[in-house]
């Protein structure tokens, strides 16, 4: 008989606590709650970023479900506690101390990641500096979940989604094939029904990876199984997210292709959430199939946490406790007294905006004509100025796009990097390449791109897209993410932000010629390059 039956008393049946059985008083539970309310207040704007990317940033969504799983799995396992021994109250004040070193680090050099996991660091020592390690043990899975707060770094999540997508738009045609829909693909656009469906980031499977890796945690560790099944399940769990996102992409496709645009996109919203509970159902199946099997899945019953004996319930370190509150307390020093305040970008800005604003429209032989910007993208890169524009050449040469884009926040420009972007928008990177071009007194550093867009024919030329970015008082250009992430250490430059440069080929013109081509655009854009590249102390 397969009986899976999740019981919470059996997850955390312990034994009654008895006088000198060890278990934490109320007194540290207040003092705790102190403590660890001072933590939060010492690392509120990371917080405070953590909430607002939580709610804003669909990438990061899964963050609300961090807070409820937590309480969730700590109110399962809320019987261990009678049994606690209050001990090793001062490795909480050396993880505090590392929170501390982390959010100094990470603050000072603009290392995101290091920055937002500098919270999550400091919470958990300030509630081990109160309970003592034994929280650790006996509250693992809870203080585990917590590491999901942190989002991926952008240049990770980006290495990770574009296979993701690749690989979601090859498995959705194969399986619409079989069931006899016909689907064209062309990278990670499919075209069902005549009706273009791009596979890009939000449906790539990596938001649903985060929200059912949080689902796997939560039903391994509410569950009395043994060890190696909740191995099993954590190890499988990513395996099990990408079968429910393919699961979800195939009649979201086919929504897209026979049904109105509005019930589609309702239908697309939809099935995520029903992802959730169809997860969880893969799971249970996945348990009843190893019990079926035969395999020893369930604990034969509950293992109580061994009682403490008599004497050893061990006493609060009131000393720890001030240890930790005097790093806490430092650190909010820090913060108010000696954190760099990002220099006021005002008066740099408006200078690239007055730049922009007094860019030709006509230089030598080509005429230019504005290009509207699509909100998404527009929303994508918030920027303090942009160009966007198509010249056309009236010697008969193919025409050419221009734009010029500088953001507040260098963080946004990942969005509008090629090799994101473009794939995006289901094209096809053909290849890249880095390349030094010599303008006048100039020396650009960049990368040029070949894509094939949706839709050309094979044999048509590939578009061209030259690009290089900028960051202010920097002696030269840069090619990519990875130089600018190395380049903007400096938090007084904190909002200074970055540019960009894009120069498109439409048709299939020589490398040289491209060049004698970008000499002239880097002419006519070159006090908005110079303005982003001036270093703003010097702009008043």
């Amino acid at each position: 008989m397969i009986m899976t039956t999740v019981s919470v008393s059996q997850t955390d049946a312990s034994p009654s606590p008895t006088a000198g059985s060890g278990g934490w008083s109320a007194r540290q539970y207040a003092l705790t709650a102190l403590l660890a309310g001072v933590g939060i207040i010492a690392t509120f704007d990371v917080w405070s970023d953590l909430a607002w990317r939580g709610t804003q940033d669909e990438e990061a969504s899964h963050i609300l479900l961090v807070p409820i799983i937590v309480i969730w799995l700590a109110f399962l396992r809320r019987k261990r506690a009678a049994t606690a021994v209050v001990r090793g109250q001062w490795v909480g004040v050396a993880i505090t101390a590392l929170g501390w070193l982390c959010y100094t680090i990470g603050d000072a050099f603009l290392m995101l990641s290091l920055w937002q996991l500098s919270a999550v660091v400091v919470l958990v020592g300030t509630i081990v500096t109160g309970l003592g390690t034994d929280v650790l043990k006996r509250f693992a899975p809870a203080i585990m979940v917590m590491i999901f707060l942190v989002p991926l770094p952008a240049i990770a999540r980006q290495n990770i989604t574009l296979p993701m997508q690749q690989s979601a738009a090859v498995v959705t045609q194969l399986i619409l094939d079989v069931i006899g829909t016909g689907v064209e693909r062309q990278g990670n656009l499919l075209t069902i029904n005549g009706t273009p469906v791009t596979v890009a980031e939000a449906c790539n499977g990596l938001r649903m990876s985060h929200a059912l890796v949080l689902v796997s945690v939560a039903f391994a560790f509410a569950t009395p199984m043994r060890t190696w099944v909740r191995l099993a399940v954590l190890a499988l769990s990513p395996v099990f997210a990408v079968a429910c996102n393919i699961l979800r992409l195939v009649p979201t496709v086919w929504a897209y292709g026979y049904m109105e645009p509005e019930s589609a996109d309702l239908f697309h919203d939809m099935a995520g959430w029903v992802m959730l509970l169809v997860g969880y159902l893969v799971l249970t199946g996945f348990v009843w199939s190893l019990e079926w099997l035969g395999l020893p899945v369930m604990l034969p019953k509950a293992r109580a946490f061994a009682t403490a004996a008599l004497g050893t319930v061990g006493r609060p370190s009131v000393v720890a406790v001030a240890a930790s509150s005097v790093v806490l307390l430092a650190l909010i020093a820090e913060r108010v007294y000696w954190q760099i305040e990002p220099g006021d970008a005002t008066a740099y800005q408006a200078g690239i905006a007055e730049a922009a604003e007094a860019l030709p429209f006509q230089t030598g032989s080509w005429f230019g004509q504005t290009m509207p910007v699509p909100t998404q993208a527009t929303e994508l890169l918030k920027p303090t100025a942009l160009v966007s524009r198509r010249y056309s050449n009236l010697s008969g040469t193919a025409a050419v796009g221009l734009l010029m884009v500088h953001v507040q926040d260098n963080r946004d420009l990942l969005g509008h990097f090629p090799p994101v972007c473009y794939p995006n928008q289901a094209w096809t990177m053909l290849s890249q390449e880095p390349v030094v071009w010599e303008v006048d007194d100039m020396t650009i550093d960049g990368v040029r791109y070949r894509f094939h867009p949706p839709g050309s024919r094979e044999d048509h030329p590939p578009v061209t897209i030259l690009n290089f970015i900028t960051v202010p008082g920097g002696d030269r250009t840069l090619r990519d993410m990875n130089e600018l992430e190395d380049a903007v250490k400096d938090r007084s430059r904190l909002h200074y932000g970055a540019g960009q440069m894009q120069l498109l080929f439409y048709a299939g013109e020589d490398e040289a010629r491209q060049a004698e081509v970008l000499a002239e655009f880097i002419r006519l854009g070159r006090p908005m390059i110079e303005a982003m590249m001036a270093e703003p102390t010097l702009v008043e």
